[in-house]
């Protein structure tokens, strides 16, 4: 592992369970392996670390390029397949999210910036969601209440399984997932006239 991801990984593991201002640049080294100098030579200070932990959670860009490599337009396999992607990405990052969550108080703009490429995914979703509704594959209605629905959906699932522990279901993650998306789906598909 490049001495610069030893450092990172030992930053984002001491700030999830400390928090930001708890953390010090000697922990860090200790917790990587190397030298205090050698934190310093890296990223110059503590602000600089925690700016590249945010550029690394940065999912946006990754996230479209694969959601566009496997889009089917079956809205059923689309939204599950976004959904296992968002939540996989978001468990593999989450001791990042858990910074943001210990600092709300302290630094309330952390949380923000490491949402903002929200956007980024909701424009994609829209455009998604109206391709299909243009072609009578999704029932007509507000977009981005749809929208807004289903990245709730997600980021309430993540949100819930990481902070509250909602694990006590007797069920995989993945049956979770395919049985929820199955009935969102239902939902927002349009019925069949006869």
């Amino acid at each position: 592992m490049e001495t610069d991801e030893k450092i990172l990984d030992s930053a984002i593991l001491l700030m999830a369970s400390k928090g930001y201002k708890a953390v010090t640049i000697k922990e860090i080294a200790a917790h990587a392996s190397v030298s205090e100098m050698t934190v310093y030579r890296q990223f110059g200070n503590k602000q600089n670390i925690l700016d590249a932990i945010i550029t690394k959670f940065q999912y946006a860009s990754s996230l479209k390029e694969q959601l566009e490599k496997e889009l089917t337009y079956d809205l059923e396999h689309d939204l599950l397949l976004y959904s296992i992607i968002y939540q996989n990405y978001m468990i593999k990052n989450k001791q990042i999210y858990m910074i943001s969550v210990l600092e709300r108080n302290t630094m309330p703009d952390l949380h923000l910036t490491l949402h903002k490429n929200v956007e980024e995914i909701q424009q994609f979703l829209l455009d998604y969601f109206r391709k299909m509704q243009s072609q009578g594959k999704l029932i007509k209605g507000n977009v981005d209440s749809f929208v807004a629905l289903f990245m709730r959906f997600n980021y309430g699932h993540f949100v819930s399984e990481t902070l509250l522990g909602f694990s006590n279901i007797p069920i995989s993650n993945e049956e979770f997932l395919k049985d929820s998306i199955s009935a969102l789906v239902t939902g927002l598909t349009p019925k069949a006239s006869n």
